[in-house]
């Protein structure tokens, strides 16, 4: 489903303003990522993260959602590099 990570991203980074008073990373997505359209942009949260001054704590609790889904869908990590999505799973080792 094109355009689900950017809004993904969109929907973390609302949440993260709207409600500072929340550990970054709750709420969009559901608890956690069932499905590559779970997975929120990077770049986005990237920006997103540096211009709310989060401190990088957006985009650590992105990098556990890319973590929990790649350790249990392998096949999708392969996926999401071939798709241009290299970046988020960069730290994950395809079996």
């Amino acid at each position: 489903m094109p355009g689900s990570p950017a809004s993904t991203a969109s929907m973390s980074l609302i949440l993260a303003q709207a409600r500072p008073d929340r550990p970054p990373g709750r709420g969009a997505g559901g608890g956690g990522a069932d499905q590559a359209a779970d997975l929120p942009n990077l770049r986005l949260l990237e920006m997103g993260d540096a211009l709310l001054g989060l401190d990088g704590r957006l985009v650590a609790a992105a990098m556990e959602r890319y973590r929990d889904y790649g350790r249990d869908n392998p096949e999708h990590v392969r996926f999401m590099r071939l798709a241009g999505r290299g970046r988020e799973v960069a730290h994950l080792e395809t079996r």
